[in-house]
């Protein structure tokens, strides 16, 4: 369970006065990283620092397609990260739009798309990313 929700539950916390602002997952791993990778699921970015290896880059996630704007962003950005993000294939174009609007007043925030190169409309249409990406190529390996 969230802690937030126990204590609006437990009415330690109005949650009508206050509001609930989370980090991203893996965040506190960034103050040792210049490069920030920026992915919506947990599992995501779980896979990429297992596959890729943690050299010289943090794999952090949104927890929610929803999740990737300025105020989750914003400490790193605060802190002069290069922010790169891979959506999912249903938020390619919600994601693109949103770091356009960044990009405004942020220019160090680019767009990693390989992945999407195996992505096909009969795998998983609704939640391709790069996680799955990292598992059809270690699946590819096996069986080779």
């Amino acid at each position: 369970t969230w802690v937030h929700s126990r204590l609006v539950k437990d009415g330690v916390l109005d949650e009508k006065t206050g509001e609930y602002v989370g980090c991203l997952f893996g965040e506190h791993l960034c103050k040792n990283f210049r490069k920030v990778l920026v992915v919506e699921s947990e599992k995501s970015a779980i896979l990429c620092a297992v596959y890729y290896g943690i050299r010289d880059i943090a794999f952090v996630a949104t927890g929610g397609k929803g999740n990737f704007n300025k105020m989750k962003l914003f400490p790193l950005m605060d802190h002069g990260k290069t922010i790169f993000y891979c959506p999912d294939a249903d938020a390619v174009s919600d994601w693109d739009r949103k770091a356009m609007e960044m990009k405004n007043s942020y220019n160090q925030i680019y767009k990693l798309d390989y992945y999407m190169t195996g992505y096909s409309p009969g795998i998983d249409p609704d939640n391709y990313d790069i996680g799955d990406y990292i598992v059809n190529k270690l699946c590819q390996k096996k069986n080779n």
